[in-house]
């Protein structure tokens, strides 16, 4: 499947697939979402290998398509700390495409795992909570540096 399809699959799903922006009454768990992310964050664990490197790349991805679409509320983005304001989503995404380009291994890869992730994050936004603990601690453990 070439890139341009891929972003299609991507969009569409981001669009349709998780639904209506943020609900009266969420269904997500912020407390869980930010325990996951906080713990797999203090870990210490980091991408090493190229997958990996993909791996987060498509899932700061999908977070970024996620906050952009309003299905988490202000005040629950903000709860789960600066990597999930505009800017720190944008940085993360950036960073870990700008180390694929780097090393030679941007592809298509980063785009089907956001598309595994945009699934988990729909589960999150239903209040899956193993959905939420797996995308959130698969986030946290995507730090560069």
């Amino acid at each position: 499947m070439n890139i341009g399809r891929r972003v299609g699959i991507l969009g569409i799903l981001a669009a349709c697939a998780i639904g209506t922006p943020a609900q009266a009454q969420p269904r997500y768990d912020i407390a869980l979402a930010k325990a996951a992310y906080e713990t797999a964050k203090a870990s210490g664990i980091r991408p090493q290998t190229t997958g990996e490197l993909n791996r987060c790349a498509g899932y700061w991805e999908a977070v970024s398509r996620v906050r952009k679409g309003n299905y988490v509320l202000s005040d629950d983005w903000a709860a789960l700390g600066d990597d999930f304001s505009e800017a720190g989503i944008l940085i993360k995404k950036a960073g870990f495409k700008l180390d694929l380009d780097k090393s030679g291994a941007l592809d298509a890869r980063h785009l089907d795992e956001a598309i595994a992730a945009i699934k988990l994050l729909q589960g999150f936004l239903n209040g899956d909570d193993e959905a939420t603990k797996s995308v959130f601690d698969v986030l946290g453990s995507c730090q560069r540096g």
